[in-house]
């Protein structure tokens, strides 16, 4: 911890402006041996400040974790963002599957090989986008709902952090979402192969 303290004195940083939780670690106990603290920070140095001053940090409540993650806000910059391609697996077990892949691929093409492997993915993102809205489209709510109470307790929590009454609502809400977590993915592997409807 010295050799840290040593560095971040002689790169002269300092914490961002942050708001959010002040507590952004907790080691999930109960009671007496509840311990929260504020672990995480987003050090910069003076060049930092004084070229981007409106940048800022926000802590948000940890989730299932038992660190708050860091959310990095840049008011007033623009920054291009790309569209990701987002392959959802259980896709592959659906019968649309693979004429879906096969009718949108495209083998011929002039270009290099990695091109024409961007183009395809373009070219199928449309096909299995539909294929999952049809299909799939609201199997996660339950576990949508489960982790919003979860958030809500965390926030409350974040309040009272030695509550013993919200660490307990916490500790059943952690399990309820990672049990939501859990029937998703085998309620869309029964989906898929036919064992219930949709």
């Amino acid at each position: 911890m010295q050799d840290f303290k040593e560095l971040v004195y002689h790169c002269q940083l300092e914490d961002m402006q942050c708001n959010g939780c002040f507590y952004t670690w907790t080691n999930k106990q109960e009671g007496g041996d509840a311990i929260s603290s504020k672990l995480d920070r987003t050090l910069v140095n003076n060049e930092w400040c004084n070229t981007w001053p409106e940048v800022h940090t926000e802590f948000m409540i940890c989730g299932v974790s038992d660190h708050s993650p860091m959310i990095i806000h840049w008011t007033n910059i623009t920054i291009r963002r790309e569209h990701s391609f987002k392959f959802l697996n259980h896709l592959t077990l659906d019968s649309e599957f693979i004429n879906t892949v096969n009718s949108n691929w495209k083998q011929d093409g002039e270009e290099f090989a990695m091109f024409r492997l961007m183009r395809n993915l373009d070219n199928i993102r449309p096909g299995l986008r539909d294929l999952n809205n049809r299909k799939y489209r609201d199997i996660d709510m339950r576990e949508i709902q489960a982790r919003k109470r979860l958030d809500t307790i965390q926030d409350m929590l974040q309040l009272d952090p030695l509550n013993n009454h919200l660490q307990k609502m916490e500790m059943e809400a952690r399990k309820e979402h990672s049990e939501e977590r859990k029937k998703r993915a085998v309620t869309c592997s029964l989906i898929v192969h036919g064992v219930v409807s949709y």
